[in-house]
């Protein structure tokens, strides 16, 4: 044994946590994430913006997109509808979305990336499920 004695992160689970209480004015819908090591995941259901382009929710520090130009998630619906829910990096770490997408009833997305952040010292949103 060398080093310093104590706890040693070995994997990193937050659960699922529900951030929809957190997303920005003028967005609408329900927002959860869950990051197990360095695998971020989002899972949206309804997800909307008024008036076109926007933010939707900013990505707190131990979540980011671990790739300087983000990550974008293209979306087709059941009425061809396209559009794109984007990860920008930047400083901001905004979670935006295109101006093409609508809720509607019964909408789901789960899209995921890798970040290069170290784990957060504290959790957003409230717990879905603990962790594994």
């Amino acid at each position: 044994r060398s080093g310093t004695p104590g706890w040693r992160l070995i994997a990193y689970d937050s659960g699922w946590r529900d951030v929809s209480a957190s997303i920005e004015a003028g967005a609408s819908g329900a927002l959860y994430l869950h990051r197990n090591g360095s695998h971020v995941a989002f899972q949206s259901y309804e997800l909307a913006i008024s008036g076109g382009v926007g933010a939707i929710y900013l990505v707190p520090d131990g979540f980011r997109c671990g790739d300087s130009s983000g990550a974008t998630v293209p979306i087709v619906t059941a009425a061809a509808v396209t559009g794109a829910v984007i990860v920008n990096i930047g400083s901001v770490g905004a979670l935006t979305m295109s101006s093409a997408i609508q809720g509607y009833n019964g909408s789901f997305l789960l899209w995921s990336y890798e970040t290069r952040d170290t784990p957060p010292a504290s959790l957003p949103g409230t717990q879905i499920t603990a962790p594994a």
